[in-house]
């Protein structure tokens, strides 16, 4: 949800690619709502010294993929199980409640 919603807030709606290792459930992946993580875009001349700075201070980074593209694609150690314009989630965040509250005569 954090990449859907970092999606829909970047200029242009931007989408990525990401590749995830876990042992949780795909469901669980995408929808967990694990604590205590941070999600981060640098621009790839940045993230060594990204890694070098979290490293220095104790703090476990990874890289999971790129930002670009239409498209969010979400990957579980290398198998896609997601992929959805980020234009058409986009809709879906937005209109869920107001269609679920619509007054239907």
């Amino acid at each position: 949800m954090a990449l859907a919603e970092s999606a829909f807030h970047a200029e242009g709606r931007i989408g990525c690619v990401v590749d995830l290792t876990s042992p949780l459930r795909n469901d669980a992946l995408l929808f967990g709502e694990t604590q205590s993580r941070i999600l981060v875009t640098c621009r790839r001349a940045d993230l060594d010294s990204l890694l070098k700075s979290a490293a220095a201070h104790g703090v476990p980074a990874q890289a999971i993929g790129r930002a670009g593209g239409a498209d969010l694609v979400v990957k579980h150690s290398g198998q896609e199980i997601l992929r959805l314009p980020v234009v058409r989630a986009f809709r879906a965040w937005k209109d869920s409640l107001p269609s679920f509250f619509q007054v239907r005569s």
